[in-house]
């Protein structure tokens, strides 16, 4: 049999005060061509289905039309909740979505009472799903043993992970192909930049040692870098997140498995790349280069044909061919920040979502005259705070406490509006 291993797709996740769904739904309907195309038995979504509990219509539309279509092609599905996901809407929807031949699971259960589910697939195997949504450490451990120390805890929250699993493997079959899908932290894993780092604390990774032998794959979720976990028994993959998340994830490649499997034997599996996201990249211009352009803004494309004499202005070169998301970073070390440059980096440069500063260092008689804030951040770009202060500055304005304060406020407010609470 065959089958596809997908998994955190955050549907609906606003990024810098953008939208992915778009990116998101070339990706699925992707995917829906692959399942049709390659002729694949069963799709496994191993949760953070949506980026919060209560996602937008638009991301649910998305979503169900994905598994809609995959239905239509009497190919079944099987969901687990993420990290993300509300389990009590996971539990609600999944009795709809059962007409869709879609199995999804949002609270762990016993394996015989609805923690395993077999299916008799297309290929004609019989195939065992073992399904373990996400358990947070508050879901296996009493508030005295959150308070012990964090090895002890650690220890305790590894102990009853395994006892989840041995318990939910127990519904394993000989004469079936067994797949176990988690979504969970495991030792060994490399974590990226973008995940939510409570979750993903190595005090709350679990032993890969602990995984049934008797799986011919082990289906993950949680982590967003594909990769495969090297000391499990079995074939155990993290599919990660069909899209860079955030810059630090910059030229990271994203990929599903596709995977082929069989009773008795571990999996084959082939890693796909996905398709229709748009990468992430840095970019470094000079602040000279924007301000000679002034209001005459041009884009070129490496090996793009010259320009007529009237247009030859220091524009920074950029290509933009495959779409990115673009950070600037505008050297400003040989002189004075202009406050106008935000906009004119943006006007310049199409798909930029965040333009940062790097500039010289403060001479002392500067720094004894600047109001306290927070350093540079890495690379030398300047802060949040720091940058409103010297934004007030060249305008003439007071530079005092309160003000900056109020900045503070706005600032923290507009990232907590970025992120689930």
């Amino acid at each position: 049999m065959r089958f596809l291993h997908t998994s955190d797709w955050h549907a609906g996740k606003a990024w810098k005060g953008q939208s992915r769904l778009d990116e998101l739904e070339v990706v699925l309907d992707d995917l829906a061509s692959v399942v049709e195309r390659e002729r694949v038995d069963l799709v496994l979504m191993t949760g953070d289905v949506f980026d919060t509990s209560s996602p937008s219509a638009e991301a649910e539309r998305l979503v169900f039309r994905f598994f809609r279509r995959v239905g239509q092609l009497r190919v079944p599905s099987v969901v687990i909740a993420g990290n993300h996901d509300s389990p009590a809407r996971v539990e609600a929807w999944a009795q709809l979505a059962e007409l869709a031949q879609v199995t999804a699971c949002g609270v762990v259960k016993p394996h015989d009472q609805g923690g395993c589910v077999t299916l008799d697939v297309a290929s004609g195997e019989r195939v065992v799903v073992g399904m373990v949504p996400f358990v947070g450490p508050s879901q296996f451990l009493s508030a005295e043993e959150l308070g012990a120390s964090p090895d002890d805890a650690g220890a305790r929250y590894a102990r009853r992970m395994e006892r989840l699993v041995t318990g939910i493997s127990a519904g394993f079959r000989a004469d079936a192909v067994n797949i176990l899908m988690a979504h969970t932290h495991l030792q060994g894993a490399a974590v990226g930049t973008s995940e939510r780092r409570v979750h993903v604390a190595e005090a709350w990774a679990a032993d890969p040692g602990m995984l049934p032998p008797t799986a011919q794959y082990v289906a993950l979720g949680h982590i967003h870098r594909h990769q495969q976990i090297v000391g499990a028994p079995v074939p155990t993959w993290y599919a990660g997140a069909p899209m860079q998340l955030d810059f630090g994830e910059e030229g990271e490649p994203k990929a599903w498995n596709l995977v082929d499997a069989q009773p008795g034997r571990p999996a084959h599996v082939e890693p796909r790349p996905y398709a229709g996201a748009r990468p992430l990249r840095t970019v470094t211009v000079t602040a000279a280069e924007l301000i000679r352009v002034g209001t005459r803004l041009r884009i070129a494309s490496p090996g793009a044909a010259a320009a007529p004499p009237a247009d030859l202005f220091a524009v920074p070169i950029v290509d933009v061919s495959d779409h990115p998301h673009l950070r600037v970073i505008v050297d400003c070390t040989a002189g004075a920040v202009d406050p106008d440059i935000n906009r004119r980096v943006r006007a310049a440069i199409p798909g930029v979502v965040s333009v940062d500063i790097l500039r010289r260092g403060p001479s002392e008689d500067e720094s004894a005259s600047r109001p306290a804030g927070p350093d540079p951040g890495r690379g030398g770009t300047l802060a949040p705070r720091a940058l409103y202060a010297l934004f007030l500055e060249q305008h003439g304005a007071t530079v005092d406490e309160a003000t900056l304060a109020a900045f503070d406020a706005l600032y923290e407010d507009a990232l907590a509006s970025e992120v689930e609470p």
